[in-house]
């Protein structure tokens, strides 16, 4: 946590590249996990395409 944000880190088997809202994929050396690195400063952060992501993590 920062004075005005989340930071959220989100691993996926794959890295999803083309979207909006990751400030930064990193693979984890020697594995096939992608953190994926969100930061929420807004409520309104939390847009569709988040939701979106997060769904997919739940799965």
């Amino acid at each position: 946590m920062g004075k005005n944000f989340v930071h959220v880190v989100i691993p996926f088997d794959q890295p999803y590249e083309y979207n909006l809202c990751f400030t930064k994929i990193v693979q984890v050396p020697g594995t096939n996990q992608f953190n994926h690195h969100l930061r929420i400063f807004f409520e309104e952060d939390i847009n569709n395409e988040v939701k979106t992501f997060f769904r997919i993590a739940m799965e």
